[in-house]
């Protein structure tokens, strides 16, 4: 079984697989195909195949329980790795300002 555009990402074993629904067309940079972690639960998860216009998807195998409507936090600045704007912007060989302004109107802002 694949995943994804181009189906890169092809399951060798039984595999649970999580859609979650954000993608590039929300400011979620393609180049972080395969490359993303996102956090569900406080626990990590690494996204599998591309990423799409409207969503990604997680590879959930492990015995925490998600259910829909769960929190998938993508940027957390709290943590110390994988999850913060430095990360995404390291990975994708820019810098964090450019990663801000691909942030689109499809996402709600909470001003604080």
């Amino acid at each position: 079984d694949t995943v994804s555009y181009g189906r890169i990402f092809k399951a060798d074993k039984q595999t649970r697989i999580a859609s979650v629904g954000i993608g590039y067309a929300d400011g979620v940079p393609r180049a972080l195909s395969n490359r993303l972690i996102v956090k569900i639960n406080n626990k990590k998860y690494h996204q599998i195949g591309r990423i799409c216009m409207d969503q990604l998807m997680i590879e959930i195998n492990d015995e925490n329980p998600i259910a829909i409507g769960d929190e998938v936090i993508l940027i957390d600045p709290n943590e110390s790795k994988d999850l913060t704007l430095e990360d995404w912007a390291k990975l994708t060989n820019t810098i964090t300002d450019e990663i801000i302004c691909q942030f689109t109107t499809r996402l709600k802002r909470i001003e604080i």
